[in-house]
């Protein structure tokens, strides 16, 4: 469940325009919000497949960048495929590794609003 107080007018405009009442939207999970925010802004059936990148990626980063042992290795090569080396790689933060995925899956300059708003929706999220 959602505080929809949590949420900026902006990302609860979007999810009205998707046909969702004050009371649906607060009844979401955040990952159900995601997903119909990516909809709304033509990214059709992305958000299952960017929340769990960005949640493999923040679970296989330290301190220091990303745990090779960690990384699955699709998203190792999206990252390669973007012209990063290994050493590259795993010095990154989660959140430079989800950037540059995104840019590689023709998601240009998404990764930081997304970031942005998977942890508004989930700061948003009653526990």
């Amino acid at each position: 469940m959602l505080n929809i107080k949590k949420i900026p007018n902006e990302i609860l405009n979007n999810l009205s325009r998707r046909g969702h009442s004050d009371q649906d939207i607060a009844q979401m999970s955040w990952g159900q919000a995601f997903d119909e925010y990516c909809n709304w802004h033509g990214l059709i059936q992305w958000g299952p497949p960017l929340r769990n990148t960005y949640e493999i990626l923040s679970a296989s980063s330290d301190n220091d960048g990303i745990v090779a042992e960690l990384l699955p290795s699709d998203i190792q090569e999206s990252l390669k495929k973007r012209g990063h080396t290994e050493h590259d790689i795993y010095q990154m933060s989660a959140d430079e590794a989800f950037d540059e995925h995104c840019e590689w899956n023709s998601l240009i300059d998404w990764g930081p609003k997304l970031r942005e708003i998977m942890v508004v929706l989930k700061n948003a999220e009653s526990k």
